[in-house]
């Protein structure tokens, strides 16, 4: 047997061993183990004549599986063959991880969207706010924490009154609006900044120490982590 059509065979047999008898699914054709030329022509033949191949019970619908024959011819063949096995281990690896990723992106927008959808719908009858069902809006809750902190001792020692972002979040949430998202949070604090009742200050060290770091949100080129408010409350 010439050596391209030993290869064909070598390749033929390997993709049979490393096919689910399901791929196919309903109504698909298996794939096809061999090319359409004459190479490929003379190695079905070879495979068909040595019985390395079992043969399907409907051809064309599933792919056929190894006989024991068709195992020891591939393990006559040493190393190309566990070559070819280790070649298509990293060819699967490799699109797993791309297929995680893309899964995690999805899973990410999703959570984004419902975020969305939960505070069109409840901000759709507050005139742009949001209600813990209380007397406060959430805007009106972060401007009321920050103002809790001028007339604090720390303020009266002259210490700073910036909050870091995920105790604010907390502390809102904890005491009237137990129901918070990060993403509301988020949108008020931004509303809140562009009306010029509050000023955003940015994290110092290094990105991977930031304490939960889903508070925390790009403002320029910095990364706001900390707030205080600007000027008197109204």
């Amino acid at each position: 047997m010439r050596q391209p059509v030993a290869d064909l065979v070598r390749q033929g047999l390997t993709a049979a061993a490393l096919t689910p008898p399901d791929i196919a699914g309903a109504g698909k054709r298996s794939p096809l183990l061999f090319p359409a030329n004459q190479a490929g022509r003379a190695a079905e033949a070879y495979v068909s004549e040595n019985m390395l191949l079992e043969k399907p019970a409907a051809e064309g619908i599933a792919p056929p599986s190894l006989t024991e024959k068709g195992w020891d011819w591939l393990r006559n063949q040493g190393a190309p063959v566990l070559n070819d096995f280790l070649r298509q281990l990293e060819q699967w690896k490799d699109q797993d991880r791309v297929l995680m990723a893309k899964i995690r992106e999805n899973s990410a927008r999703l959570e984004r969207l419902e975020i969305a959808l939960k505070n069109m719908l409840v901000r759709s009858g507050g005139g742009g706010t949001v209600s813990p069902g209380g007397d406060f809006s959430l805007k009106e809750l972060i401007l009321q924490v920050l103002s809790s902190g001028l007339s604090g001792a720390g303020r009266m020692s002259g210490a700073s009154c910036d909050i870091s972002l995920p105790n604010l979040f907390h502390q809102i949430g904890s005491n009237a609006h137990p129901k918070l998202t990060s993403g509301a949070f988020q949108d008020a604090l931004r509303e809140l900044h562009r009306e010029g009742k509050v000023l955003f200050h940015p994290w110092t060290g290094t990105l991977y120490s930031i304490p939960e770091p889903e508070f925390a949100f790009l403002v320029g080129h910095e990364v706001a982590y900390y707030v205080s408010l600007k000027g008197p409350v109204e």
